[in-house]
């Protein structure tokens, strides 16, 4: 399983969007992987540089998928605010 954190933060060149392309060809159907990101799925082929190499990708990575959307909970935030409950609660004791 390969799991990729941080799908697109950036915008990729053409060599990247190759390995890419190479990189999901060669486990399309194979192996499992997760594609973690901040952006919606219809916004990946602009990310990917547009263009038959990102329809190519977005083929492969699409078809037989399951996408899992998120909230907007920021679980940073989450983990800080329980973790000054917590505090607050130790300092009361």
């Amino acid at each position: 399983m390969l799991i990729i954190d941080e799908w697109l933060n950036y915008k990729i060149n053409e060599k990247e969007s190759k390995f890419i392309y190479e990189l999901v060809e060669q486990r399309c159907g194979n192996n499992p992987t997760i594609f973690v990101g901040q952006f919606e799925v219809c916004d990946w082929h602009e990310r990917l540089g547009g263009g038959t190499q990102a329809d190519s990708i977005m083929d492969r990575i699409i078809h037989n998928s399951y996408s899992i959307p998120t909230t907007d909970n920021n679980l940073r935030k989450l983990y800080d605010s329980q973790k000054a409950r917590k505090l607050m609660e130790s300092l009361n004791s």
